[in-house]
């Protein structure tokens, strides 16, 4: 599992990361990756706060996360590497092969 590790201004460390059942928390609370170019001013915001879910739980609120987010540097990057993070659990549904054969009548 990829991680990101942030700090907030005490240099206390947060690790950043995405569970299918964080992401389906996200996606529950309205998320889409699309929005992030349609509606940036919300859904960063929530990508960054999710990315505490699994490993930080609700120990940090709304407004610590905003308060961290603000006090990074490459936001731009951040959000990529965040983007990526989101995806990996996704991609476990949708890419990784199982081992079972399905088959089609029609």
């Amino acid at each position: 599992m990829k991680q990101i590790t942030v700090r907030d201004c005490d240099k206390n460390p947060y690790i950043l990361t995405f569970t299918a059942e964080t992401v389906k928390a996200l996606e529950a609370r309205g998320f889409s990756l699309e929005g992030i170019t349609d509606k940036p001013m919300t859904m960063i915001p929530m990508l960054f706060e999710g990315a505490f879910l699994a490993k930080e739980g609700n120990k940090v609120s709304s407004e610590k996360a905003l308060e961290i987010y603000q006090l990074q540097k490459d936001k731009t990057g951040l959000i990529k590497k965040l983007i990526e993070l989101y995806n990996e659990p996704i991609d476990e549904v949708i890419v990784k092969e199982g081992n079972a054969e399905w088959e089609s009548n029609f």
